[in-house]
């Protein structure tokens, strides 16, 4: 350990001990289970979850439009220099597709680019959630129905209220108007889309912006961020899906960790399994015991 006032040999011999300790520690993750709960914006904008899980992009799609303007092109660039520069590793597995050839992206996930009205694939990939967005570019949030409000005293699922308010944000100018959807892929279950658009090229330029921006990252959570005139707002609006494998044991946890209603179902439920016999066999052994006695 290097402590002031000591002689300079013996500080010298210590801190070169100490580097030499330091530099050959190293800790083992390579046991720990790889598991989350998809789609979360905040993996996403803050490590590129799940597309860094393999270094170089080889599980990870481009979705560009047929012909796209410089915006488009210099999303996608910054957005894949990105992601290359959080891992250290260059993109060399990455695919580029047209919207025209998304069977062949089918077992990777998805990363979607464009413009509203210049992207059809935005329609197509994010069908599956809450946002529509049609040919022409016009984007509306389904608002929720009395059975999802509901369902959602029984387990964990997105806010109703995060509709309501995504809904009223999306109605914003156009001017100004950009979005960052997450969502599992229609392709294959367990796979993962992200989609970046705006409705016009300079509102895309500033969502990227906003991605690469450090102070704005934080802002980055849930499945749906919409910028608008308020800033960047976050919201829960889809249905989650998982990634990766948890041990049998662990299962509960995963599953009752936010539904507090669950949990106290299956206590209640737990002490009814155990208290019901328990009951009937203390009455059993009080008429034997009253049997007994008048005997």
């Amino acid at each position: 350990m290097c402590r002031p006032g000591s002689s300079p040999a013996a500080t010298s011999w210590n801190c070169a001990s100490t580097c030499a300790r330091c530099t050959a520690a190293t800790v083992d993750v390579s046991r720990a289970y790889r598991f989350a709960t998809l789609p979360n914006l905040a993996f996403f904008a803050s490590a590129g979850f799940p597309y860094t899980r393999l270094a170089d992009l080889s599980e990870t799609a481009v979705v560009m439009p047929d012909r796209p303007n410089p915006v488009e092109i210099s999303t996608f660039l910054g957005l894949v220099g990105g992601l290359s520069n959080m891992v250290g590793v260059p993109a060399t597995g990455l695919m580029v597709v047209r919207p025209n050839q998304l069977q062949q992206a089918t077992e990777r996930d998805l990363i979607v680019v464009g413009t509203l009205g210049r992207q059809p694939a935005l329609g197509t990939l994010l069908r599956q959630t809450p946002l529509s967005i049609d040919e022409s570019g016009r984007i509306s949030m389904a608002l929720p129905d009395v059975i999802e409000g509901f369902a959602r005293f029984l387990w964990d699922g997105p806010p109703p209220e995060d509709r309501v308010r995504a809904s009223a944000a999306l109605t914003s100018p156009v001017e100004g108007l950009g979005f960052v959807a997450g969502a599992e892929s229609p392709l294959s279950p367990g796979r993962s889309v992200v989609a970046i658009a705006a409705p016009t090229p300079g509102a895309l330029e500033s969502m990227a912006e906003a991605l690469r921006d450090p102070t704005r990252v934080p802002r980055f959570r849930g499945d749906l961020v919409v910028m608008s005139g308020e800033g960047l707002q976050a919201f829960r609006t889809a249905s989650s899906y998982t990634v990766g494998t948890l041990p049998f044991w662990l299962w509960p946890n995963h599953y009752l960790g936010n539904q507090p209603w669950a949990l106290l179902l299956m206590l209640l439920a737990a002490s009814l399994l155990i208290g019901l016999p328990l009951r009937g066999m203390l009455r059993r052994r009080a008429v034997n015991r009253l049997r007994g006695r008048a005997s």
